[in-house]
């Protein structure tokens, strides 16, 4: 058989039979897969909640997991007093698109959080003058 051949006949039942357990198997073992990382995740995210729970200011402290690592590195949180977090923000723009935001960060907050947060400030960080100290 010459390779033009070989690679132009039509495939036999049996290859079309291998071909098809084969994609059933892979199937099956990425369900699996994603189901035990499913599990993991949880067991991760209660792991974390319970950790949390332990920690003085938790509810500042879970900031970043809600606002994730590029707007933790941009933004600040403050206090929590009242119900109402503190979060201070570069300036204005910031502020309009994480207020957006706010409803999704505060469920996150609650998950971790030992007392209710109702709402998330967002003020405005005063400008340094040189020589000020920023901390």
């Amino acid at each position: 058989m010459t390779r033009v051949e070989c690679c132009t006949r039509a495939p036999s039942a049996w290859h079309i039979w291998a071909s098809a357990k084969i994609n059933s198997l892979v199937r099956s073992l990425l369900n699996k897969l994603m189901s035990n990382l499913e599990q993991a995740g949880a067991g991760l995210d209660k792991l974390v909640a319970n950790s949390l729970r332990e920690t003085a200011d938790n509810e500042l402290v879970a900031w970043p997991l809600a606002c994730g690592s590029v707007v933790a590195e941009r933004t600040r949180a403050l206090a929590f007093e009242d119900g109402v977090l503190r979060v201070e923000v570069a300036d204005l723009g910031w502020k309009s698109e994480l207020q957006a935001l706010a409803p999704r960060y505060l469920a996150v907050i609650n998950r971790y959080a030992t007392k209710q947060v109702r709402r998330i400030e967002f003020v405005i960080a005063r400008p340094t003058t040189p020589g000020q100290s920023t901390g």
